[in-house]
């Protein structure tokens, strides 16, 4: 495991929702001859007003990415299990928004949705990084976004293709150029070679448009890409590709390397 690459931490949890507004509107306050412990636990009638404003309507689920891959599997399963503890009991859907490795979506959430609790975004975390660098393309302030939760916190990490003839990290720094295909800057798809490259001198050649990670496996099976990156979750789940022996892992961003089967039976080197 010597042979992994520590030193760079990479940001690319995921980010399960970012809700653009209140829950619901607003209810009276409790009145004073209310019991201290319904008001602790949220009022009867705060609690009749959320399920009110609820009962009947759809909460959509926006994905920043195409259907298929870590972000949008984590949605799905969100939605069939969310809409039970909302009061209410308002019907969940996912709806998929590809486009600049989320930001399409978080702009459009954050400009053009409605802001009343229906609306619920499943974007790229470095979406706050990216603000934080004056990256072009974002039309929104991530610090007015209401940020929910994570469904994930995962090292990314990287996998090249086997009959690469690639024997250790090593033979790629100053060394011979490998194709990555991703699905833009921002993404844990993106940063994590670009961080390479720049800090260690390998020679990734970024692809970036691909709509979703499931597309740039497609691609990678295809041999139109000879490498990919993702989350430690997602990597598992493209478990086939190691077993057959057509990708080895290469990299994982990190100060240090998880214990996992896939790492310690399909690393290079």
């Amino acid at each position: 495991m010597h042979r992994l690459l520590p030193g760079v931490v990479i940001v690319a949890s995921l980010l399960a929702a970012v809700a653009c507004a209140r829950a619901a509107p607003a209810s009276p306050a409790a009145p004073p001859s209310q019991p201290r412990e319904a008001s602790a636990a949220g009022a009867p009638s705060d609690q009749k007003a959320v399920a009110d404003f609820y009962t009947g309507k759809t909460v959509r689920i926006v994905v920043g990415f195409a259907p298929g891959a870590a972000f949008d599997l984590f949605s799905r399963l969100l939605a069939k299990q969310i809409g039970r503890y909302l009061p209410g009991n308002p019907t969940i859907i996912v709806e998929n928004r590809p486009g600049a490795a989320s930001v399409l979506a978080a702009n459009t959430i954050y400009n053009v949705e409605p802001k009343d609790g229906t609306v619920i975004g499943h974007i790229e975390s470095n979406l706050a990084l990216l603000q934080a660098i004056g990256a072009d393309g974002l039309q929104l302030d991530v610090t007015k976004f209401n940020w929910l939760g994570a469904a994930s916190k995962t090292p990314s990490t990287c996998a090249i293709r086997t009959d690469l003839g690639i024997n250790e990290l090593p033979e790629l720094i100053g060394g011979r150029e490998i194709v990555v295909g991703t699905t833009g800057p921002g993404t844990n798809t993106y940063n994590p070679p670009a961080s390479m490259n720049a800090a260690l001198g390998t020679r990734f050649k970024l692809i970036s448009g691909y709509s979703g990670l499931a597309n740039v496996v497609l691609a990678f099976q295809g041999k139109e890409v000879d490498g990919f990156c993702g989350s430690l979750n997602f990597m598992e789940r493209q478990a086939s590709l190691f077993e057959s022996n057509e990708a080895k892992v290469i990299a994982i961003m990190g100060a240090t390397t998880p214990v996992h089967p896939l790492l310690k039976a399909h690393v290079v080197g």
